[in-house]
């Protein structure tokens, strides 16, 4: 009996421990900082960049070839209140159409969704992981202003005057690296 009271006792202190952990955001947007030097603070926004290798067949003909994201978002206090997580928003680039299995032409839009570290949203909207680890690399802080809307207006303003996709002169990567230019500190 008393090797039972153990065990539970055991088991809760896992558990406790494993909920008492710095969130994945977290852990890839200080790991993505640390690599320039740089100490993240609860209550500043910041910016990454992440990169993950694509499905399509045709971007895969282009060696080193990734999709590009901005992530903005918030470091913030858990609900336990001892450690931290990263409030972070996906902002990419999206075209519809094209030719040559779309790496040109087509309609550029701006995706934004809720943003989960080597995961996206599918066609259904479920959560998906993406095919290899995405690399991240850290952009700077966010000016004190911006806000998710101003960003996603931001977003459509670059599309108005971007409106055909090339993969070459008119990418993701363009558009995110516009993007933080237009919202950094």
């Amino acid at each position: 009996m008393r090797l039972y009271a153990y065990l539970l006792q055991c088991l809760g202190l896992l558990a406790l421990l494993a909920a008492a952990a710095n969130t994945e955001n977290y852990n890839v947007v200080v790991d993505a900082a640390s690599y320039y030097g740089k100490q993240l603070q609860e209550g500043v926004t910041y910016a990454v960049y992440e990169y993950w290798h694509p499905v399509n067949r045709v971007e895969n003909c282009f060696p080193g070839f990734s999709h590009a994201r901005l992530v903005v978002g918030e470091i913030k206090k858990t609900r336990n209140n001892r450690d931290y997580t990263f409030d972070g928003t996906a902002y990419d680039l999206l075209k519809e159409g094209g030719i040559f299995g779309g790496i040109h032409g087509g309609t550029t839009s701006v995706g934004k969704e809720k943003w989960k570290p080597n995961q996206y949203k599918n066609r259904n909207g479920d959560w998906q992981r993406v095919s290899a680890p995405s690399q991240y690399e850290y952009a700077g802080e966010v000016a004190g202003d911006v806000d998710s809307r101003m960003i996603k207006r931001l977003g459509d303003e670059w599309c108005r005057q971007h409106p055909t996709y090339n993969v070459v002169t008119n990418n993701c990567v363009n558009f995110v690296e516009d993007l933080y230019r237009n919202i950094h500190n």
